[in-house]
């Protein structure tokens, strides 16, 4: 009997009958809060780069005008070129190719 209701109701909403299954758990266990949407989103970025070495990988940056790779091996930095190109660019201290490949 229960089936038959939860495949109706799937039908209605045009989900999977495992997403309604999972929908009357969380309305068992939490109330109406536990239908609300859940962040996937991570709580925490575990290899995130501190904002002390983004300051410095900036301050570096404008001081000599070194590319990623260069400042990367010139002042042996920890972090590996992507971020630090990943860096420059969010701060706007790099030059899109339009610009300047001519």
């Amino acid at each position: 009997m229960k089936i038959n209701s939860y495949r109706s109701t799937a039908e209605k909403f045009e989900v999977n009958l495992k997403t309604v299954i999972k929908w009357v758990k969380r309305y068992k266990e939490k109330g109406l809060e536990g239908l609300k949407d859940i962040k996937r989103t991570p709580k925490k970025i575990h290899n995130k780069v501190s904002e002390e070495i983004e300051k410095l990988v900036i301050e570096l940056r404008k001081q000599t005008g070194y590319g990623a790779r260069r400042l990367k091996y010139e002042f042996e930095l920890k972090i590996s070129v992507g971020p630090i190109n990943r860096i420059l660019k969010q701060n706007g201290l790099i030059e899109s190719c339009q610009e300047n490949c001519g």
